[in-house]
């Protein structure tokens, strides 16, 4: 069946130089894995959906070919070749792209039947004496680590965590997540914020890793009255309530003020 979504798409784009063969995909970023970032993560949002679990990577393959009309592999093989940006051939599937870059972005689970399934990193709830962690960071100490794999927490410009094969050695910047140091829960388990906050602070006290690698900023000593009091409205509530609130980032540094 002929996709006439993307063969819209072809026809209304402009013209499109090509390099060594490559056609350029249709996209008005910047040039380079910032680009390559920003298009997968935007197709892994857009192939997740509302599916809590994430979506499987085929999908996500479909959706992102829809989206700019060319493979993964196709847009990043033009990022190389015609703006020379450096991508080991290893990296330029998605699953090792993501493995590799968007770790502080997008969490990939493996199943047992080898199937991957990448999921959007949600925002790690904001809660009054505690620090705001990385996305990352919350999610490498919530879920757990599978049978003979190691997880390694990346404290470099992009930091995230990549579980790898046990037979693994870690690379610089990277520490190791053992498998006691997480809560292992699953998607769909419950959250208790405290627990994980304190299964990190435990594992930067075993490590020597210091609180400033891995949050977006500490907790406040003390929290403004306005927002101390939506915090007390939230613990009124009942928890199946409270937990489908979504409070825009923009309205918390509002009253913290």
């Amino acid at each position: 069946m002929t996709d006439t979504s993307a063969n819209a798409r072809a026809s209304t784009s402009k013209p499109r130089p090509r390099h060594d063969g490559v056609e350029a995909p249709a996209t008005d970023l910047v040039s380079g894995i910032p680009a390559v970032r920003h298009e997968l993560f935007e197709a892994i949002k857009e192939a997740q959906g509302e599916r809590p679990d994430g979506a499987n990577m085929p999908m996500v393959g479909v959706v992102f070919r829809q989206r700019l009309g060319v493979p993964f592999e196709q847009f990043v093989t033009f990022q190389v070749l015609q703006n020379g940006v450096k991508i080991p051939n290893p990296k330029r599937k998605m699953l090792p792209f993501i493995q590799e870059y968007m770790t502080d972005q997008v969490e990939v689970v493996i199943r047992e039947n080898g199937t991957a399934i990448a999921k959007v990193i949600d925002e790690p709830p904001i809660a009054p004496d505690m620090p705001v962690y990385q996305k990352s960071v919350w999610v490498a100490f919530l879920r757990p680590i599978r049978l003979r794999t190691r997880r390694f927490l990346k404290l470099d410009d992009h930091v995230g965590f990549t579980d790898l094969p046990a037979g693994t050695q870690p690379q610089p910047h990277w520490v190791e997540v053992l498998p006691g140091d997480t809560l292992g829960a699953s998607p769909t388990d419950p959250v208790d914020t405290l627990a994980v906050h304190h299964a990190i602070q435990a594992w930067l006290d075993r490590t020597g890793t210091d609180l400033s690698k891995v949050v977006v900023r500490p907790a406040s000593a003390a929290l403004s009255s306005r927002l101390q009091q939506l915090f007390e409205v939230i613990e009124a509530l009942p928890v199946d309530v409270a937990a489908q609130w979504q409070i825009p980032a923009t309205v918390l540094l509002h009253l913290k003020d």
